[in-house]
């Protein structure tokens, strides 16, 4: 969705040059895709939050585990 709302800004931004594109159509794009992308890093965000909880929920190092102790 965002490299498709790139290009649609980048569009909007090359004809909004020549005078062929309302202003208000551009910022609506960039609008568009500003909100995606933090939508993007706020599901990075609580992806990364999910694997450190899981992360330190489950052990990681075997040497931590309980050992047969021969006596």
């Amino acid at each position: 969705m965002i490299p498709l709302q790139r290009s649609q800004l980048k569009l909007l931004d090359t004809e909004y040059h020549p005078g062929s594109s309302r202003l208000a159509e551009s910022l609506d794009a960039r609008r568009a895709l500003l909100n995606s992308e933090i939508e993007q890093i706020n599901a990075q965000k609580a992806l990364a939050t999910s694997w450190a909880t899981i992360h330190y929920l489950i052990p990681q190092d075997t040497k931590l585990l309980p050992q047969d102790t021969k006596q």
